[in-house]
């Protein structure tokens, strides 16, 4: 798999699981936000937006790859 197929599946899970994400700027840094459900989980604050989205992805991936675990 190339970097396109690998972030194409990456997000089609993450919309599959109905997880939501964004990306904040606070106090000068940016902060990537998971939304699962009710939910809502702050990371570590990051120097750029590229970094925060690149964290706030994996993260909800992996979120949406539990979920996924759990319905089979």
């Amino acid at each position: 798999m190339n970097i396109q197929e690998d972030n194409h599946s990456m997000l089609a899970a993450i919309y599959k699981a109905k997880i939501k994400y964004t990306v904040r700027k606070y106090a000068g840094a940016w902060v990537p936000i998971v939304i699962n459900g009710s939910k809502r989980t702050s990371f570590a604050h990051c120097a750029t937006s590229g970094d925060a989205m690149h964290i706030v992805i994996s993260k909800a991936y992996k979120q949406a790859l539990l979920i996924e675990g759990t319905n089979q």
